[in-house]
């Protein structure tokens, strides 16, 4: 046990970065809809529908709503998960009393925690495989968007994080 760190089974650790929710009710929902729109048009655009009255509707009042202009010639996928993303960090982490689990926040309204359950690092040691955090972790960054958003957003910029292990 003692070379296992008292744990001599492979475990996983799912990283999920938390962000800060609006202390007033009425903005948090307006947020929220804000985010359902764009995962509208983005389910809409990546089923080729963005040349449709429905698609050009729904993207016209993203942006007006979020004061931007999406370039619909460019990656306009990409430019909705930046903007999605943009929209899940309104509101810092830091500052908030409660945070959430964005894609669950915003699709189920739960998975939603006190900011203080998060005030504590607990530092672990890992027993290292080879090369499995380096993959994992351009892996996961890839996923959230570009190349070392999620390390940014953890690191950087005081987010607080939910590990969870899987046995």
């Amino acid at each position: 046990m003692k070379e296992y760190f008292g744990c001599p089974y492979s475990v996983g650790v799912d990283i999920f970065p938390l962000d800060g929710l609006s202390e007033d009710e009425a903005e948090e929902e307006r947020r929220r809809g804000f985010i359902k729109d764009v995962q509208r048009a983005y389910t809409l655009v990546s089923s080729g529908k963005l040349g449709t009255e429905e698609c050009r509707k729904v993207l016209s009042d993203i942006e007006r709503q979020n004061h931007t202009t999406l370039n619909r010639k460019g990656d306009i996928l990409r430019e909705l998960r930046l903007l999605t993303e943009k929209l899940y960090m309104m509101y810092p982490s830091e500052n908030a009393e409660n945070v959430a689990l964005m894609p669950f926040w915003v699709s189920d309204h739960n998975h939603k925690y006190s900011r203080k359950f998060f005030t504590d690092t607990v530092t672990l040691p890992i027993l290292m495989t080879a090369g499995g955090w380096p993959w994992m972790i351009r892996y996961v960054s890839g996923y959230y968007g570009t190349a070392g958003s999620l390390a940014h957003r953890c690191r950087n910029m005081g987010k607080p994080v939910m590990l969870m292990n899987i046995l």
